[in-house]
Formats: C-alpha cells, structure tokens, sequence
C-alpha cells in the first residue's frame, strides 16, 4: 500500500520567504521534535506535530497512517490522491497535475529506457 503526502507548513518559528515554501525534509522538525524546538512551536504547530506522529505511529503499527480524526486517501494511478500536511490537515489529488501535464504533452520520459545504471 501506498500513500502520498504534501508537506506545506512554514514554521512560525523560522525566518522564510514565502515564495519559496517549504523546505525538503522540513517536516521532520514535527516528526522528530527536539525539547528546544517544542519550545518554539506555537500551540498549533505543537497540535500538528502530534497529529503527524499519531499518523506516522499508526502506519508502523497498522499500516495505514489514519487516525480517528484523520483520513489518510491510500494512493491510486486515477486521481493521485494525497494528504496536505498544514495546520488543518486536508486531501486533494492530482499533486501537481498542470506541470506533470506539461511534460506529458511534450513526450519527455523521465529516464531513457536505453540507459544501464551500474
């Protein structure tokens, strides 16, 4: 089984420039928080932070990370669902479908078929 995630928080305790985003691997601040860090959340980023550990603990022990609030859609080839990770936790599918499209339409595959690798 397989399930997608979006990450978009920007944390309130860090200085970015919105335009950018999240930065990879960000999330792992909130999946592996450190006293210091807890310290900084705001109440509901430390919500948030519990919520995705619950989510991740349930994965482990069940196999599917869902809670008893929270739906995670397991992925699929048809719509490409997927859960966004913000302070209110939502689904949506077709992750990045306008740029995935563009490629589509100008035949480009992600990695020649001809290639060997090691």
């Amino acid at each position: 089984q397989l399930y997608m995630y979006s990450y978009e928080h920007l944390p309130s305790f860090e200085k970015y420039v919105p335009c950018l985003g999240v930065a990879h691997m960000e999330e792992l601040f909130f999946l592996f928080p450190t006293p210091d860090l807890l310290e900084k959340y705001s109440k509901e980023e430390r919500g948030m932070s519990k919520i995705m550990r619950d989510m991740w603990a349930s994965f482990i022990i069940h196999g599917d990370p869902s809670t008893d609030n929270i739906t995670w859609p397991l992925y699929n080839n048809t719509s490409y669902p997927y859960l966004v990770i913000n302070l209110g936790m939502s689904s949506a599918s077709q992750f990045r479908q306008p740029m995935c499209s563009f490629w589509d339409t100008h035949n480009v595959t992600p990695l020649d078929s001809n290639l060997t690798y090691g």
